[in-house]
């Protein structure tokens, strides 16, 4: 398995190498090619064109798209701080806009052979958006958009896991036509609703929980900040300096958890390694500071307080 991991990350090196000595025209182009080619792919799998090979497509999809993220890279590092703000609003919904057009594509045609085949599309839209959502997200994230990001990253994993579930209710009820089946198809329906209604109330728990969470942490840590500037006595300002670390510990591991869900694989992070990274320097940089005065805290307090707004809607104690 070892040797297997590092073939695939000396792989992605390779290929993240190769594209970086790509012109940029030659990266729009294949970008555009393999948007087409993926969108192509997803669809004769997902319409039975190519019979049992179906599932072999349908992944070599998903691994054609990791090349298109690789053609996007060098251009999001080269891009600007304004531009990587303006471009991450709005490339965090092109995947689920991607997802709702490819399913309203595909469903009637799927349809039009096959009944049944209708409701693949949909579960595959749970399936693409389960392991390509946190992926897909930019790892140099602006904590302006932290807010926003809280909100779809619930909303598009309940919304998902409802296709799925429409979707996987369509095949079974098309597949299963014969009348004495009609109870336990039924029975199996309404149980796999209950069980989607019960998971989306437990996603949207599971928002509020962490946001309370974090808002706490943020604040113990602001809190610290003002008591390290009217600290006095040296002892006192060390022992202040490690309850200081051992906030910012606790907010780092809070903000390190996936928004929507408990499973590490997939879902998208409270915030990238990248941005945890950038913020920790801030913070150890107004802790560790000889005086603690307000200037030096200033850009640490800052982005605590983005953090602690962008919580503010979701507070729950009882959650």
């Amino acid at each position: 398995m070892s040797a297997f991991r590092n073939w695939i990350n000396q792989t992605d090196e390779k290929l993240s190498s190769l594209v970086e000595r790509l012109p940029r025209v030659a990266r729009i182009l294949l970008l555009g090619a393999i948007f087409l080619f993926t969108w192509l792919l997803f669809f004769t799998s997902l319409t039975g064109r190519v019979g049992q090979w179906g599932p072999v497509v349908f992944l070599s999809g998903f691994i054609i798209a990791k090349v298109g993220r690789k053609l996007v890279a060098p251009h999001w590092r080269a891009s600007s701080d304004t531009a990587k703000r303006r471009f991450s609003g709005v490339a965090a919904f092109l995947l689920p806009l991607f997802l709702l057009f490819f399913a309203m594509w595909q469903i009637p045609d799927a349809a039009q052979e096959n009944e049944a085949a209708a409701g693949l599309p949909l579960v595959a839209v749970w399936v693409i958006y389960a392991f390509m959502a946190g992926p897909q997200e930019p790892d140099d994230f602006p904590l302006e958009h932290l807010r926003m990001r809280i909100a779809r990253a619930a909303f598009f994993r309940v919304a998902t896991n409802w296709c799925a579930i429409i979707g996987l209710i369509w095949f079974i009820s098309h597949m299963m036509t014969d009348e004495k089946l009609r109870g336990p198809v039924f029975s199996a329906s309404l149980t796999l609703v209950v069980g989607v209604t019960v998971a989306s109330l437990k996603t949207y728990s599971r928002v509020r929980k962490l946001c309370t969470q974090i808002h706490c942490a943020v604040q113990s840590l602001m809190r610290d900040f003002e008591e390290l500037r009217t600290a006095e006595e040296p002892k006192e300002m060390v022992k202040i300096r490690a309850t200081a670390r051992r906030t910012w510990d606790g907010l780092s591991r809070l903000m390190s958890n996936r928004i929507d869900t408990g499973f590490h694989r997939y879902g998208i992070f409270v915030l990238p390694k990248d941005a945890i990274g950038k913020l920790e320097g801030k913070v150890m940089a107004a802790i560790d500071a000889d005086p603690p005065t307000e200037d030096v805290q200033k850009p640490s307090l800052e982005d605590l307080r983005m953090i602690q707004m962008a919580c503010e809607r979701r507070l729950d104690d009882m959650a």
